[in-house]
């Protein structure tokens, strides 16, 4: 009994053996003719006599662009084992060669190469390599082996494509914030989902982002076809070296990348305080001069201009001008209100800030200056209009020394000098204009006021061609005696409130029927300005008719006795109308 249980047992592990053993062999038969097959059917020759690899699959997820799978064979009837060096992305594979387009790093590659991959072994590899700017093209794959050989396929990804159309850096306005479009091609067949903006190699915070559409926020999904503008809050002055090209990419959550090239932006302005004066009596006020160098690429706009003492920072500091544009090469001072009292004997740090992002700062100490000039002006006349207008600076005074020097700054890009001077305005506009003063010692001050210049309305006025007007009679409006005291008048319209006009300077109406008529001539000058004058009209009925009666008689004749009789009807202004009876017998 116990030697048919061990017989039993032994029969058993052989059948097993058996079954394992032709289980292998049959694998390897069918893996060899799988194999075969492929090659067969790409037309190629069955490698003999060397270390050969095959890739049997390629998946390239169009929802994930971050990585792709490959699976590598290294079949029955390989010379040896194959030892898989590196694996790449490439394009125009042939007999002419393999042109590399990415190469997988190894430590990209799970598992990782180099890897060592036996006969009849297959392995699948993730390649976590961006492919994404390949999206829509044939990618080859290739998997390289130690001897130098290797094995391609090729691979038609499907089209998705994200793209930056243009983006806005205009340091005239602003170096804090830039604008970006981006938008996700026709071509596409995903929407997109946008979630990060890089600067170069910096990644602008989601929050300083923001979608220009108002019911799109940031990150953002973009349709097939679909484009969209992000405001970006990115100061390129401290994070950029403006003066040189940067790039700008756009990332979606599917891996799909859009790069633009900016070009070069231009340099950051140059800006330098050169000079602060903290003068007695003036407590309650500073003057700073700010230059703009000649090497900045455009003007800036002063926006504001703060102290530091200490910790403590004081904002509210008004500035008098209302022009705070300064070009290129040119300086500007500026009088700010802000009561220095209690610094005296202080450093502080002046900074002045530009509505385009830029600022500069100095390290002052408030030490007293006496004997600074006082600045004071008036105009005349008030209200100025378009022509001269008188300034005079006479008020101007300086208690510990005397004033050399009066310089005219009128805003509308002249300037001039002198006590009291004329200057003439040849359009009607907003003028800030300012004076300077400067003492014996050097010293200045300046005062500034803002100029309304107004233009002169155009005067309106006609003549008519009679006093006494009837129905239906012409009458010609002549309104050449109109002008206009700063300009030419470009238009002349006629109202004869009958529910008719004209326009011209001459024109002839007749009314239709008696009454009193107000007739209104409105003139426009070359300034949109109109001046208007009125003149009430009486229309008459004609007068009555007078008629006149004549009677001739003719001679008998020969053929008969003819009689005539005739009848005229003339109107008093003109002919009414005219009757004629004529009778025979």
């Amino acid at each position: 009994m116990l030697s048919l249980k061990r017989s039993t047992r032994g029969v058993s592990n052989l059948a097993f053996l058996i079954l394992l053993i032709v289980s292998a062999t049959i694998g390897a038969v069918l893996s060899y003719m799988w194999t075969e097959a492929y090659y067969i059917e790409a037309g190629l020759k069955v490698p003999e006599g060397v270390v050969t690899v095959t890739i049997t699959n390629v998946t390239f997820p169009i929802q994930n662009a971050t990585y792709f799978n490959l699976t590598v064979l290294t079949p029955s009837f390989s010379h040896e084992d194959a030892y898989i060096t590196r694996i790449a992305l490439g394009k125009n594979a042939s007999t002419s060669g393999f042109e590399t387009i990415q190469i997988i790093p190894p430590e990209s590659v799970e598992p990782s190469t180099p890897y060592p991959l036996a006969r009849s072994e297959e392995v699948t590899f993730r390649c976590n390599q961006n492919w994404g700017a390949l999206a829509g093209e044939t990618i080859y794959v290739a998997v390289f082996l130690q001897d130098g050989s290797g094995s391609t396929f090729p691979f038609e990804t499907e089209k998705v494509r994200l793209e930056v159309t243009e983006v806005e850096i205009d340091t005239t306005v602003t170096i804090e914030r830039f604008n970006l479009t981006v938008r996700n091609s026709d071509e596409s067949i995903i929407p997109l989902n946008v979630t990060e903006i890089m600067f170069d190699s910096a990644t602008i915070p989601s929050h300083n982002i923001t979608a220009s559409s108002a019911n799109a926020t940031f990150p953002l999904q973009l349709l097939p076809g679909q484009a969209e503008t992000l405001i970006c809050n990115w100061n390129l002055w401290k994070k950029a070296d403006l003066g040189s090209p940067h790039t700008l990419t756009a990332k979606t959550a599917q891996g799909y990348l859009a790069v633009y090239s900016t070009g070069i932006i231009p340099a950051a302005a140059s800006l330098n305080i050169t000079d602060v004066v903290f003068a007695v009596p003036h407590t309650n006020s500073f003057n700073i001069t700010v230059a703009n160098q000649q090497s900045s690429p455009h003007f800036v706009d002063i926006d504001r201009i703060t102290i530091k003492n200490g910790t403590q920072i004081y904002e509210n500091i008004t500035i008098e001008d209302v022009s705070r544009r300064i070009s290129p090469g040119n300086n500007r001072t500026y009088r700010c209100l802000w009561n220095w009292e209690a610094f005296k004997e202080c450093n502080v740090e002046v900074t002045v800030h530009t509505a385009q992002g830029f600022y500069v700062e100095k390290q002052v100490y408030i030490q007293e200056a006496y004997g600074v000039p006082v600045a004071s002006f008036e105009y005349s006349p008030i209200p100025a209009y378009i022509g001269n207008v008188t300034f005079n600076a006479t008020e101007s005074y300086d208690t510990y020394g005397l004033i050399v020097s009066y310089f005219w700054d009128f805003g509308d890009g002249t300037n001039g000098t002198g006590q009291v001077i004329i200057h003439n305005y040849e359009e009607n506009n907003n003028y800030s204009m300012s004076l300077t003063v400067t003492d014996n010692d050097g010293l200045t001050d300046i005062a500034y006021i803002n100029v309304t210049v107004l233009n002169r309305h155009p005067i309106a006025s006609f003549s008519e061609s009679t006093e006494t007007a009837y129905v239906g009679v012409y009458i010609s409006f002549n309104a050449s005696e109109s002008y206009d005291p700063d300009g030419s008048i470009v238009n002349y319209f006629w109202n004869f409130s009958d529910g008719t006009n004209a326009t011209g300077i001459v024109v002839d109406h007749a009314f239709s029927s008696n009454g009193t008529f107000i007739v209104t001539l409105t003139v426009t000058d070359d300034d949109g300005d109109t001046g208007t004058i009125n003149a009430t009209k009486t229309i008459l009925n004609p007068p009555p008719s007078t008629f006149l009666k004549t009677s001739r008689e003719i001679a008998p004749s020969s053929e008969g006795i003819l009689q005539s009789i005739g009848y005229a009807d003339f109107n008093l202004v003109g002919i009414h109308h005219s009757r004629m009876e004529l009778e025979s017998y």
